[in-house]
């Protein structure tokens, strides 16, 4: 992929210059991020929609006993 990249890429020659395993290491910890850093921001917005939600219904069960020993 590297390659096939015009001659006025930046940072092509470092780049072509690292250990290939550690290339891999550093973009899948670096996507890993991301999608964790995404998942935290969509938990966000579910957990906002749940309350706006939750506002209007009532979480209390409401329990009527009777005296019935009497």
């Amino acid at each position: 992929f590297l390659l096939m990249q015009p001659t006025n890429f930046p940072y092509k020659e470092e780049i072509m210059s690292v250990n290939p395993t550690c290339l891999v290491v550093i973009i899948l910890l670096f996507l890993s991020i991301i999608l964790a850093f995404k998942g935290y921001l969509i938990s966000c917005v579910w957990n906002c929609y749940r309350y706006i939600n939750g506002r209007n219904n009532s979480d209390v069960l409401v329990y009527i006993t009777t005296n019935d020993t009497a």
